[in-house]
């Protein structure tokens, strides 16, 4: 399954990392044009070293290598096993995007008409009428049986390619953290949080005048369109570059395609595509590729959760968009409830993972405070290569905020020095903070107290909530 053809020169790291950035721009391209419907590129088809075996096992460290080129080994080794996993994944990846866009569901409103399981959840997440959404997640759940099987099949081939490159733990080679601990943060803060969630998603049911519990009550904590004073009209990237200008200088940004304006949902995506953008860009260019980049980039996913949580400050809301003081305080809380609608869903996509249907039904249950409509949670959340990265990343944000707004008061976002210590840290290699050189939790996760620290995290997350949604 793993070839062991095209073996480069291991002394020649240069080229190889050469190889690997324009693979790493080869992807991009590739997957800007599957979303745009376009024509699929394979982006390993003229440099397949970088997507084998062979080379991955020449670039197995030493036990005795202090030298300098010890850490761009290590870069390396993890892009050649992110690149071997995705080609080989390709063929059912690209089958699990066709099947996301099949037109097997039938909805009758208002006309009746076939559409695809994404076309199902893009119009559910646009719906403002409660029965329009109803009616539009019973889709999905009806076109779940038609991406669920691609969707298994890439895990599968997933999970055999990394066994083939001996690595048994996924998740702590792309994180360095076990693969148990973080199901032990996802089980203790869904667990926790259950009746949290309850009383938020009951505050959705009053604001619409329900008289029974819906779905739609989660999808209108989630997109938080309850919030929409002080926003622009639309999101734009000066809107983003103009929040902090000494933090972008002289940096060139890809924050992507910025979402449609839903509601402060899309503004918190948003922010959190800037965020990530940041670290990634932060770095100097004349790093290594492999030392600048990280395939796994939980620092980053970290950071774009840092500036997402901006919509749960009240000080945001007050001194970024201009909304009244009692208005900043509604706003933040709302953004409080969208954030445990979106931590919820992270873990519970965790642990969702192989769960047989009864599993699906009861998690699914707990998460949007009502019977899922069919089998709905057999192919949502589709598992993403990054599960494990967000994953980390979401637990360990909060201590990350926390030790802003101490160092720097509730207002960071506009503390010059806040902003110094954030462009600096960004600076730093890609990697560094999942080798414990930051000074967040993620080393003590990564030791034999990770569970520990799992449950700890998770116990801190739920109390924050707690205190927010009271």
């Amino acid at each position: 399954m793993v070839d062991a053809s095209d073996a480069f020169d291991a002394r020649d790291l240069g080229a190889l990392d050469r190889d690997v950035a324009r693979t790493a721009a080869l992807v991009s391209r590739a997957e800007r044009a599957v979303k745009a419907g376009g024509d699929p590129i394979d982006p390993y088809e003229e440099r397949r070293q970088v997507a084998g075996r062979s080379t991955f096992v020449a670039l197995a460290p030493k036990s005795d290598d202090l030298s300098l080129e010890a850490p761009m080994r290590a870069g390396l080794r993890r892009w050649v096993f992110a690149f071997t996993l995705a080609r080989l994944a390709r063929e059912k990846s690209l089958a699990l995007q066709e099947a996301t866009d099949e037109e097997v569901a039938i909805v009758d409103r208002p006309v009746s008409r076939k559409i695809s399981w994404r076309e199902a959840w893009h119009e559910a997440l646009h719906a403002t009428v409660t029965g329009d959404v109803e009616m539009y997640l019973r889709a999905a759940g009806d076109a779940a049986d038609t991406v669920a099987p691609p969707a298994r099949e890439v895990q599968a081939i997933l999970r055999e390619a990394a066994h083939r490159l001996d690595v048994e733990d996924r998740v702590r080679f792309e994180t360095g953290v076990a693969a148990r601990t973080l199901t032990t943060f996802a089980r203790s803060f869904f667990d926790a949080t259950d009746e949290i969630s309850r009383h938020a998603l009951a505050t959705e049911q009053k604001r619409r005048e329900g008289v029974r519990t819906s779905p739609a009550d989660y999808l209108a904590l989630a997109l938080g369109r309850s919030a929409g004073e002080g926003w622009p009209a639309k999101l734009t990237r000066r809107w983003l570059e103009d929040l902090a200008p000494p933090l972008v200088q002289g940096l060139a940004l890809d924050v992507g395609v910025l979402p449609e304006a839903l509601g402060a949902s899309s503004f918190a995506r948003a922010l959190f595509a800037f965020g990530r953008a940041l670290r990634i860009a932060g770095p100097s260019p004349s790093l290594p590729f492999a030392l600048a980049r990280d395939p796994f980039p939980v620092d980053a996913e970290r950071f774009g959760l840092g500036f997402a949580s901006l919509v749960t400050s009240a000080p945001f809301h007050r001194k970024v968009l201009g909304v009244g003081a009692d208005a900043a305080v509604t706003q933040a809380r709302v953004g409080n409830g969208m954030a445990l609608a979106y931590a919820r869903l992270a873990a519970m996509r965790w642990l969702v993972a192989g769960a047989d249907r009864n599993e699906r039904e009861e998690l699914g249950h707990r998460l949007l405070g009502a019977a899922p409509p069919g089998d709905l949670f057999a192919a949502f959340p589709v598992p993403r290569t990054d599960d494990p990265s967000r994953l980390l990343a979401l637990a360990t944000t909060f201590p990350f905020v926390t030790a802003l707004v101490d160092r720097h008061d509730e207002d960071w976002f506009k503390n010059p020095r806040a902003l110094a210590d954030l462009r600096a840290r960004a600076s730093a290699p890609a990697h560094a903070a999942a080798t414990g050189a930051t000074d967040d939790a993620h080393a003590t996760w990564a030791g034999e107290n990770g569970e520990a620290e799992a449950t700890r995290a998770a116990a801190a997350l739920t109390r924050h909530f707690e205190h927010a949604l009271a």
